[in-house]
């Protein structure tokens, strides 16, 4: 969905999750019949088709020469801390579909997000791989393993291509979703592949994907009163505690925009739950409840530095409803708050396709 924010046309979503399913048919998707493919690409007034199911079922041949961008997350859990980490012996290791549908449609461009975990020392000769193999997509694995493909391919990359439509060259970024103004640390690797007869002008794309925003740039915004300016409804005691926490010296301009932190008004009937970051680093969230709400945080108080971590998982699950909350990493861009809302989000990630 983000690729069609961003000016594109889809014209077709897979995805395998159910919420994931949900979300895209609230924004305007028309999930197919079980069993049923399509067969050809959508008009400009029709709806996006969506394959609910397993990718590897999915023939793209139909959309051959029609697709400028492919874009797609295959599943992190082979990579991620919080899976196996059994990377390629991983059968949920999507990556082989990723090249196979780059083979079927032969995209202009590739977009593919994953983990940070692809880059630990341990999977850094597969991660080599699978930049190698978005490459050269059209040299076939077969019945090879996938170090004896890379070694093929190592050697392959270094002989020019008969046909430049046939070789894609690749930028790989390490992003964090703070560096460009969203209110949450969440870091992710991104691979983005162009087709090398379109000549790509690689410097000018790493400039226009520069991060626009920093934790400095927050910082400086916080101590000369502008960030207050624009967030005149915070009270007194939670910006207290905020500046109490900011660091003694203030870095350089480095002429970015400032982070959004998470300084998160939540109403009386919202739940809430810690980020990732607290929940690592233990502590919970310091509130001023409205009358009659329970606060059984054990973080720190508005106004204090330190706190006390909880005890147990039970108890970082067991928070108030705050009129006010303040993540502890509120000097970095976080997202503290989480909605559990009734209907589907409008936000997901899925394998789509677009002009």
């Amino acid at each position: 969905m983000a690729v069609h924010r961003a000016g594109f046309r889809p014209l077709l979503f897979n995805e395998f999750a159910k919420r994931a399913c949900e979300t895209l048919e609230a924004n305007g998707a028309q999930r197919l019949p079980d069993g049923q493919k399509p067969t050809r690409a959508p008009g400009p007034d029709e709806k996006v088709p969506l394959v609910a199911g397993d990718v590897q079922e999915l023939d793209m041949d139909y959309l051959a020469g029609q697709v400028d961008v492919l874009a797609g997350g295959p599943p992190c859990q082979p990579f991620s801390l919080g899976g196996v980490a059994k990377g390629d012996e991983d059968k949920r290791n999507m990556f082989p579909q990723m090249f196979k549908a780059v083979q079927q449609i032969q995209p202009k461009a590739v977009i593919c997000e994953n983990v940070r975990g692809l880059l630990r020392p341990s999977f850094r000769r597969y991660f080599d791989y699978i930049q190698r193999e978005l490459e050269l997509p059209f040299e076939e694995r077969g019945d090879r393993t996938w170090e004896q493909h890379y070694e093929y391919l190592l050697e392959r990359r270094e002989k020019e291509p008969d046909d430049p439509k046939k070789r894609y060259d690749i930028v790989m970024m390490p992003v964090n979703a703070a560096d460009y103004g969203v209110p949450q640390i969440r870091n992710r690797v991104i691979i983005v592949a162009f087709r090398r007869d379109l000549n790509v002008d690689f410097e000018l794309f790493k400039e226009l994907v520069k991060p626009t925003h920093s934790e400095s740039a927050l910082h400086r915004s916080m101590e000369d009163g502008s960030y207050w300016e624009r967030h005149v409804d915070v009270p007194t005691h939670v910006r207290e505690w905020v500046m109490a926490r900011l660091p003694k010296t203030m870095p350089m301009d480095d002429g970015l925009l400032p982070g959004t932190p998470c300084v998160t008004r939540s109403p009386a009937s919202a739940t809430t739950s810690p980020c990732r970051m607290c929940r690592t680093s233990g502590w919970t969230a310091p509130s001023t409840s409205s009358a009659g709400s329970r606060n059984t945080s054990a973080g720190p108080v508005p106004g204090s530095t330190t706190g006390t971590p909880p005890t147990n998982s039970t108890a970082r699950r067991r928070l108030s409803r705050p009129a006010f909350t303040v993540c502890p990493a509120a000097s970095r861009s976080c997202s503290w708050t989480s909605w559990w809302p009734t209907r589907p989000l409008r936000v997901a990630s899925g394998t789509s396709t677009g002009t």
